[in-house]
């Protein structure tokens, strides 16, 4: 979601959505807080190559917040009163990626296959209106489509005649996409650089565990590994004794184990970690220590 999309799913970004239906005010008896949540699908998604590489589903969820009258009435063009605003824009869901579109993040190569990804995301709206009485019921229940940019998007919280001169803008915004069966994340900010990103490829990143080891004496005993796209790890011991369960993150393919109990089975999964997160299949090593 591109901030230039975020004027389109915020400028580009600002691209995932359009229209069906009726919203919800959490606040309705409220007149300084509104807030209603929107079903959208179709929503085209533009990466920083700016062109549409993935059609989102979304739940997205809007408040907007009187912040109080301001002065400055120029800010809402040529207007009796106006008003300062802060709102929030959330969104959960998901998106499917265009096959053969350029992926979004650092590396803008065509998408192999067609991978999904999650979606979880937030920005920052700050704009100022004519109106000091924002209506949920007047932002749709269910929207289809680009019909409306994610700055925009709190406009619709107000009445047609409602002026807005320059605004809204987004001063932050960050949306994490991760595809989980790709082991792969694109995150699209206002502070990350396109370089740092990450991306949604449809190519498999998923680290692989392998050729797994186990040296075993009565009471100790070192297992080893290979893995491929990571040196992080979280290993699971199983067994007899007081060590049965314990859960470590280590950095390096070996595990070594003591005050085991002799003659007893024992079980280590190894579970590759890319930045902290379990990626990829987790492998399994078992082994029996010797008797005394």
């Amino acid at each position: 979601m591109r901030i230039s999309a975020i004027l389109a799913s915020a400028a580009v970004a600002s691209a995932p959505l359009a229209a069906v239906g009726l919203a919800t005010a959490a606040h309705a008896s409220t007149p300084v807080t509104a807030t209603a949540v929107t079903k959208v699908s179709a929503r085209l998604d533009p990466g920083y190559d700016g062109n549409d590489w993935a059609s989102d589903t979304l739940t997205r969820t809007a408040t907007v917040t009187l912040v109080g009258a301001d002065s400055t009435l120029s800010d809402c063009g040529d207007v009796p009163n106006c008003y300062t605003y802060r709102g929030t824009i959330s969104d959960t869901g998901t998106a499917q990626a265009i096959t053969g579109q350029t992926s979004p993040g650092a590396d803008a190569m065509p998408i192999k296959g067609s991978p999904t990804a999650a979606i979880a995301g937030q920005a920052i709206v700050t704009f100022h209106a004519s109106s000091n009485t924002p209506d949920a019921r007047l932002v749709p229940a269910m929207l289809s489509g680009n019909g409306e940019s994610n700055s925009d998007w709190v406009e619709q919280f107000f009445p047609g005649s409602t002026q807005f001169g320059a605004d809204p803008d987004l001063p932050s915004f960050k949306w994490t996409y991760t595809d989980r069966a790709d082991c792969q994340t694109w995150v699209d900010a206002l502070t990350v650089r396109k370089a740092d990103s990450g991306d949604i490829t449809g190519t498999d990143l998923c680290p692989v565990v392998s050729h797994g080891h186990a040296t075993a004496t009565n009471t100790r005993a070192t297992v080893t590994w290979r893995a491929t796209m990571t040196d992080f790890f979280q290993v699971t011991i199983t067994g007899p004794g007081k060590i049965n369960g314990h859960t470590a993150m280590i950095h390096e393919p070996q595990a070594v184990y003591s005050g085991l109990e002799a003659g007893h089975n024992y079980s280590v999964k190894i579970q590759p970690l890319v930045n902290g997160v379990a990626a990829g299949k987790a492998g399994v090593v078992e082994f029996k220590t010797t008797r005394s």
